[in-house]
């Protein structure tokens, strides 16, 4: 390994090369703006991505006000990376109606701590089945009174 990173150091350090250096340079370029574009997926507007870390460094301290200042530079919706991870963020109270009023978005990422065996309980379920056990649990607290004063005895 030692005598690879050797000759590339070699390689770069000869004047002989420019023409190399510069391929190099634009083919990383490419693949940099390729990747960008996430394989032909329509994605929202966002920065640029740094490997690995995502946006997180920028973000500082307090990062609701990182994420409040992207939000004023891309509109109200916009994807970050946050580490590895992908994630869209819905800036206002109109964007978060609108993506969460349609059953498409009902579907939820996996979560290390969520993978229970055929997928049984309410916070591994998506889709269909997610609106079923909402519907049945809606029902059943309207059943025992949420909403009326004696709701507050049940939870008693």
């Amino acid at each position: 390994m030692a005598v690879v990173v050797d000759t590339v150091f070699e390689w770069f350090a000869s004047v002989q090369n420019q023409l190399g250096i510069s391929v190099f340079c634009v083919t990383i370029l490419l693949v940099v703006f390729w990747k960008r574009k996430e394989n032909g997926k329509r994605m929202p507007p966002g920065p640029f991505k740094i490997p690995i870390v995502g946006h997180l460094p920028f973000l500082g301290k307090e990062p609701f006000r990182g994420l409040h200042k992207l939000t004023k530079k891309y509109g109200s919706v916009y994807g970050i990376y946050l580490g590895r991870n992908y994630s869209v963020i819905l800036g206002d109270d109109k964007a978060v109606k609108e993506a969460f009023g349609k059953s498409t978005t009902t579907d939820r990422p996996d979560v290390a701590f969520d993978y229970v065996p055929d997928g049984v309980g309410f916070s591994s379920v998506n889709g269909q089945e997610w609106i079923e056990q909402r519907q049945y649990c809606v029902r059943a607290m309207k059943h025992l009174g949420i909403g009326r004063d004696s709701w507050e005895t049940h939870v008693q």
